[in-house]
């Protein structure tokens, strides 16, 4: 071997021994907390870190559409990869470039189990669909797969060119298994302090003037003093804390979603595949990360000695 291709190599066994090291601990850790946290019944379920399943139902909305099939369905991730060439020193090579990609992360779907049902926002999940499609062809196969018509336009300009197309979508009726965040929805649109809350209502306050004036300047001179200011402050702190109170006695039905956990050692997953086979997925990931960090320590430290001793 060449001394140049040596250290190349040797350099590669190291990253990629680093990698593999990150890589097959993570995916380890992540499925031991599949398989080691409980399942949690809706209705019992408290605010906090949780795992359920059930089935899938679609958004309040009813079923959405995946723009490449046009088929119904709860949630969907695509992909269009055009054909490409590119010329190296071993001639010319094909490889597959992403032009558009998208998902319906934004779009709300719900799980239900036997005892009820709640809210997802898949925004931030890993997601194991159970639905995946791939095929190939040019643009004018693609008006009966539902291709909108703006894409159409587009793949029309380049008739030469071969394009990839990839469609994962999760169905209504689906088996889910989630473990992610559970949130109440006004607690998490309302995260700001008392005292943050109050400082925005005393400056809204006093966009109007007139009214800030009639309410507490108490000796008539048209100004508000600091004594005069400290009562108004104590009085948008009663007004605010008034108002989470009554709104902490409304009902809470159907307010709690399950969303990201904003926390890398807490996963937010989402699949309609089989809980074991998620978990047994990520063992497997996990094993080969590690056999991968054996090698690259073993021989890439010793090419790089080797290198370096001559």
């Amino acid at each position: 071997m060449e001394p140049s291709d040596q250290l190349q190599l040797g350099i590669f066994l190291c990253a990629a021994g680093l990698w593999g090291f990150w890589s097959g601990f993570r995916n380890l850790r992540l499925a031991r907390i599949i398989e080691d946290t409980p399942t949690a019944r809706i209705r019992s379920a408290h605010q906090g870190y949780v795992e359920l399943e059930g089935l899938v139902l679609n958004g309040a909305a009813g079923p959405i559409v995946a723009p490449l099939s046009a088929l119904p369905c709860a949630w969907f991730r695509y992909k269009i990869e055009e054909e490409r060439q590119r010329h190296t020193r071993n001639g010319t090579q094909t490889y597959w470039q992403t032009v558009e990609k998208g998902d319906s992360n934004s779009l709300r779907f719900s799980l239900r189990d036997p005892t009820g049902q709640i809210s997802i926002d898949a925004t931030g999940a890993q997601i194991y669909p159970r639905h995946k499609k791939v095929w190939k062809g040019r643009h004018h196969r693609h008006r009966s797969a539902g291709l909108p018509a703006y894409i159409v336009e587009f793949l029309g300009s380049h008739r030469r060119r071969r394009y990839r197309f990839t469609e994962e979508r999760i169905l209504g009726g689906d088996p889910l298994y989630a473990l992610g965040l559970l949130k109440n929805e006004r607690s998490h649109s309302n995260q700001a302090s008392v005292k943050q809350a109050a400082g925005n209502l005393l400056r809204q306050w006093k966009t109007d003037r007139k009214k800030l004036n009639e309410r507490f300047d108490l000796d008539g001179s048209g100004e508000i003093d600091p004594k005069e200011w400290e009562l108004a402050r104590l009085q948008a702190h009663r007004e605010i804390r008034r108002q989470r109170r009554d709104a902490d006695r409304a009902p809470t039905e159907n307010l709690d979603f399950l969303g990201q956990t904003g926390d890398s050692s807490r996963p937010f997953l989402l699949s309609s595949q089989p809980q074991k086979k998620v978990a047994r997925r990520h063992r497997l990931r996990g094993s080969l990360g590690v056999a991968l960090f054996i090698a690259g320590i073993s021989g890439g430290p010793w090419l790089l000695f080797r290198y370096f001793g001559h």
